[in-house]
C-alpha cells in the first residue's frame, strides 16, 4: 500500500513538485523520513513525451519514492552501492504495480532506470 503524500508546485522550474508535509516511507523493513520541501520531477519525462508518459499520473507517488531513495542512496552502507540502486529500481516496480500503472509503462520506466539512471545515483 503507498502512502498518501501531499504535494504542492514548486514555483522554482515548471516540472517540479515539493512534498508539503512529511511523510514516513517503509521499504524492506526500514522506515524513513521524506521531508515537507523535498522537491521532485517524478518520473524525469522530457516534457515533449508527456502526453505518451506522464510524469504525474499514476506513476507520481512510485517515481518520488524512487528520486528519494537515488538522491539519499538509501540502503546503500548496508547493502553497497549497486545492491541498493537494484532494490531502490524493485522498489519502484513494485511500487507502480500497487499503483495501477499499466504494465508495458512500468516496464519502460524500470528499464529506463536500470540502464539511463546509474549516473544519477552516483552523483
Amino acid at each position: 500500500m503507498l502512502p498518501e503524500i501531499l504535494l504542492k508546485k514548486n514555483n522554482t522550474k515548471y516540472d517540479r513538485f515539493e512534498v508539503a508535509e512529511d511523510v514516513e516511507i517503509e521499504v524492506s523493513g526500514r522506515v524513513f523520513l521524506i521531508p515537507a520541501g523535498y522537491k521532485t520531477d517524478f518520473a524525469s519525462v522530457p516534457q515533449a513525451f508527456w502526453s505518451i508518459f506522464p510524469p504525474h499520473g499514476l506513476a507520481a507517488i512510485p517515481s518520488l519514492i524512487h528520486d528519494y531513495m537515488y538522491d539519499h542512496q538509501v540502503f546503500a552502507e548496508e547493502l553497497g552501492h549497486e545492491n541498493a540502486r537494484l532494490l531502490a529500481d524493485t522498489y519502484y516496480l513494485i511500487n507502480m504495480t500497487y499503483a495501477g500503472v499499466p504494465r508495458w509503462q512500468r516496464l519502460l520506466y524500470y528499464y529506463g532506470v536500470r540502464w539511463f539512471a546509474k549516473s544519477w545515483w552516483v552523483n
